[in-house]
Order: C-alpha cells, then structure tokens, then sequence
C-alpha cells in the first residue's frame, strides 16, 4: 500500500500514450497534413537539426534539380530514348522519397518501371502529371516550412 492511497479526492494520472500510439497518430497527421503530396515526418528532424533557412536553401536547390531532372527526362521521352529516360526517372524517385515528396517519387517510379519495360502506352499522360504534382509539392513545402 502506498502513502498516497490514503489521501482523498487525489485523482489517478491521465495514461500517456505509447511508442505505438504516437507513430500512429504522426502518420495519421502526415498524411491528413499533405494528401499524399508530403510525408512531413520525412523532413522534421532535420528542420529541427539545422534550422529554417539553411533548410529553405536546401528545399530551393531540390526544386531547381527536380526541374532538371523532368526536363531531361522529357527530353529522353521526345527522343524515344527510354534507359536514359528510366534512368533519370529513378533519379528523381529516390531524391524526391528522401525529401518526403510521395507524390512525385510515386510517379517517378511508375515512369522508370514504363521505362524499363518500354511501354509507351500511358507514358506521355504520365510525364504531363509532373508539372501540377511538382507544383503541388512546392506550394505544401513552402507553407510546411513556414511553420
């Protein structure tokens, strides 16, 4: 019996939530935060580790590379040249995932694996759907490091 078991109207301490809880609830908040756009998870430590602007200077070199690599890989599609155009999709997908951009890395992966097996059905719709995604992603990490 504990000495604190005698003192009235003493009300037990609200239960914390688990490790397991926790993930699931930021899981929950990233993709509610980014419809599928972001995963802001993927960003927030090192936001946290080297600040805002260092980091605002990072995410504005990725834009300029990811506008590199869709020229090229636009390019590499004009010219039917399809491991160049696998290549720097793969590229893009693996940069883009590291940075928390799904939507792009998903659809970099989509347009390397049509690529690599030489499908031209569906590639062109495919390439178009760069541009709006690739703005989407700007316009939600602008406003994700803002705040």
């Amino acid at each position: 019996k504990s000495p604190w078991d005698d003192i009235e109207g003493l009300e037990p301490l609200p239960s914390f939530p688990d490790e397991a809880q926790i993930k699931a609830l930021e899981e929950t908040v990233a993709q509610k935060a980014s419809d599928g756009v972001f995963d802001p998870l993927m960003l927030q430590s090192l936001k946290d580790t080297i600040g805002v602007k260092p980091l605002t200077e990072l995410l504005d070199d990725l834009i300029i590379k990811t506008d590199e690599l869709l020229a090229a890989m636009d390019n590499a599609a004009q010219n039917g040249d399809m491991k160049s155009l696998a290549a720097r999709a793969h590229e893009l997908k693996g940069m883009a995932g590291n940075f928390g951009l799904v939507e792009i890395s998903t659809l970099a992966a989509q347009t390397e694996k049509k690529a690599k097996l030489e499908v031209k059905e569906g590639l062109d719709d495919l390439l178009q759907s760069f541009d709006a995604a690739s703005q989407r992603a700007q316009d939600v990490l602008k406003n994700w490091v803002a705040h």
